[in-house]
């Protein structure tokens, strides 16, 4: 059919259907599979999760679309982060924050700037606004070539991705070279630290002095709530307004996830435990 040629012809970034191939070629049971690709945390007891989850129903309703839920979780999250509210947009897991950033400063035609390897949803949040891609490698080192990275960008440059610390590498860049980015660049500079709890600083204070800065957050890592499907993002306060009410539909997080994500950083020893 025309439209299976069509998904086809889509480079989405993710091969889904991979690890589904994978098992049926050679025939293995799923419990003989370790799935390696998404670094999913099972330090962290699943029974105290369940606890965690368990204590967040208690006065739920689900007949009641998210009433204060989200903004108890910002103001919870700027605790943790050093921040104020106003300063942090919630979104569904990391992904959902990167793709409403895309939305928000990519059109179509427009450039995003990558590094290489990285991870591949940037790839994913670019093609979804029919924009381009520029992938610039990184050091033998893995480190950042930072003057390549400024000579890649054009009149028609709005984004540039870092993942840091990165994945797949897993080394964490500078706080110098990332301040040298943002003073450089004039469009938005999107650090995810999605692995930021396994890494020596964050550089989320940043965000008070680049207003062109947004760090990507996630539950999914260090927190282990990865089915739950919990990210946020620190910026500049109209950044994360922008973020918040302009590319976003209304309820976007549902009140369970919402509501755990403030257990779990009531509860953050379980996550530093699971750290160590």
């Amino acid at each position: 059919m025309w439209i299976r040629r069509k998904i086809k012809e889509k480079d989405f970034g993710h091969n889904f259907e991979e690890s589904y191939n994978l098992k049926c070629y050679l025939n293995f049971e799923d419990q003989k599979i370790a799935k390696l690709n998404l670094n999913e945390n099972f330090f962290i007891p699943r029974k105290k999760l369940h606890e965690l989850i368990v204590e967040a129903l208690e006065d739920l309703d689900p007949r009641l679309y998210p009433q204060d839920e989200e903004e108890k979780l910002r103001e919870k999250i700027g605790e943790y982060v050093g921040l104020p509210a106003p300063n942090i947009v919630v979104g569904n897991g990391g992904d959902g924050i990167l793709e409403r950033v895309a939305h928000l400063f990519l059109g179509k035609g427009e450039q995003a700037i990558t590094i290489s390897p990285t991870f591949s949803m940037y790839r994913f949040v670019v093609n979804l606004q029919k924009a381009k891609r520029t992938e610039v490698p990184l050091n033998k080192d893995f480190s950042l070539d930072v003057d390549r990275l400024l000579s890649s960008v054009t009149s028609r440059t709005k984004v540039l991705f870092l993942c840091s610390p990165n994945n797949p590498t897993g080394n964490q860049f500078g706080i110098d070279e990332i301040k040298s980015l943002a003073e450089s660049f004039q469009g938005v500079v999107v650090v995810d630290e999605a692995y930021v709890e396994f890494a020596d600083y964050s550089v989320t204070s940043l965000v008070k002095k680049y207003e062109n800065l947004v760090v990507v957050r996630t539950f999914s890592k260090a927190f282990g709530l990865a089915g739950l499907r919990l990210g946020y993002g620190v910026a500049d306060v109209e950044i994360a307004k922008a973020l918040s009410e302009c590319v976003s539909p209304p309820f976007s997080v549902n009140t369970i996830s919402l509501k755990v994500g403030v257990k779990i950083l009531e509860n953050i020893g379980i996550m530093e435990r699971a750290i160590r």
